[in-house]
């Protein structure tokens, strides 16, 4: 896993100057996930078409955002008999194979620990972004920093 810390923050787009705004992104992620409209969900993807799903952990404030990888080749490995099969002839029909990356939000900081194939920091970016489009708010942009 590769773990980086990151500032954030909210800026008004197409304004000379506009000022950076810090605040605590955890209200909107919590609204996300209690939001029970799963097809609103499903349309909210990475600007390479993957879908982005963000779930609640068992830790406070720590949420897992998961990216569909709809076209990896992933196969599954038997030691015993050394042989492998693709790994979505072992998904259900409405499952698809994901990759995730964990982060905790602090009021202006977030820690974002993404697994190899997991989303990024763009990704994280863009899914917040989306979010406040589909929220009529599109003027407003989320932004990490280093």
């Amino acid at each position: 896993m590769q773990l980086g810390y990151y500032h954030y923050y909210f800026k008004q787009q197409r304004l000379k100057k506009a000022p950076r705004v810090c605040h605590n992104i955890s209200p909107i992620l919590n609204a996300y996930i209690a939001y029970e409209d799963k097809d609103w969900k499903k349309k909210l993807e990475s600007n390479d078409g993957e879908t982005l799903l963000l779930l609640r952990t068992c830790e406070r404030d720590v949420y897992m955002l998961v990216a569909t990888r709809r076209e990896d080749i992933i196969k599954a490995i038997s030691t015993q008999t050394m042989s492998c099969t693709d790994i979505k002839d072992r998904l259900k029909k409405d499952e698809t194979a994901a990759f995730a990356a964990y982060f905790k939000v602090e009021e202006k900081a977030i820690a974002l620990a993404s697994t190899l194939r997991g989303p990024r920091t763009t990704a994280l970016s863009q899914f917040i972004n989306k979010i406040l489009t589909q929220l009529n708010v599109p003027s407003w942009k989320f932004h990490l920093q280093n």
